[in-house]
């Protein structure tokens, strides 16, 4: 039986920077899905694409 420290990789900073940048770009990602998405729907029902007070 292999020991766990050998089986899987230690957790240390580089693993927190990786997910710390995953999470970064997966907020960007949703956000620019968002905005497309958006626009699409205030097209389809005519709507001006940005509006303004």
């Amino acid at each position: 039986m292999a020991a766990i420290g050998k089986t899987y990789p230690r957790i240390g900073p580089l693993t927190r920077a990786v997910y710390w940048l995953y999470l970064q770009w997966r907020k960007g990602v949703i956000e620019e899905l968002m905005r497309v998405l958006h626009g699409q729907v205030r097209e389809q029902v005519k709507k001006a694409q940005w509006t303004t007070f």
